[in-house]
């Protein structure tokens, strides 16, 4: 990829942030089927982490697989990537899983390296709104292609407070939206996304 070359961006991008199991790929899922029963044209980008780790488990034959920081700069790599794949002047498009969560799982020494906070900058600059999935709701343990356990969740709650912090300082102009009611959430949040595009548009 080549990273000169100019982006003019995805006409609506929102990228999903939180730990894990709280609720971002099902809170995305179904603000893009909201999106979509409403007829607008959106795209729904998975969460590369969990292809990265089924990869690598299938390349090792390890069934406990370990990601370290390298696997980390590569998948915020490839979800800018498959972020900027989704590319269209007309598209609402749904990030599960924002390359932002990467620095959740680095050491302080990779997160503030020139690469990694060259794929942070443009990750924020290319978003219109960042949803936070604030609270664990789904049973950590035993996902076969999560790594971190209940046992992580005080330490990734910290990460993920320090990472919010980051984005209010860097983009303090960008619209967060807290779901923290997934019965109408989506559903609020398409109407959201809807209102914001059409406002960009005019």
């Amino acid at each position: 990829m080549d990273w000169g070359t100019p982006w003019f961006g995805v006409c609506m991008l929102v990228g999903f942030i939180g730990i894990p199991s709280s609720g971002k790929t099902t809170a995305a899922a179904q603000t893009f089927v909201e999106l979509k029963k409403m007829g607008v044209s959106a795209e729904f980008v998975v969460e590369i982490a969990r292809q990265h780790i089924a990869k690598k488990r299938q390349k090792t034959g390890v069934e406990q697989v370990v990601l370290d920081d390298k696997d980390q700069v590569e998948i915020m790599h490839e979800q800018l990537n498959a972020e900027r794949l989704m590319n269209s002047p007309k598209t609402i498009v749904v990030s599960d899983s924002s390359p932002l969560n990467s620095l959740m799982y680095m050491g302080e020494y990779v997160k503030g390296g020139k690469f990694v906070k060259g794929y942070a900058q443009m990750a924020l600059e290319s978003y219109d709104l960042l949803v936070l999935c604030p609270e664990q709701r789904y049973a950590v343990d035993g996902d076969v292609n999560r790594l971190h356990g209940e046992s992580d969740r005080a330490r990734l709650t910290a990460a993920r407070d320090e990472l919010m912090l980051m984005v209010t300082k860097l983009r303090p102009d960008l619209a967060i939206f807290t779901m923290y009611d997934q019965g109408d959430g989506p559903l609020t949040l398409a109407y959201s996304l809807v209102d914001l595009f059409y406002e960009k548009n005019k």
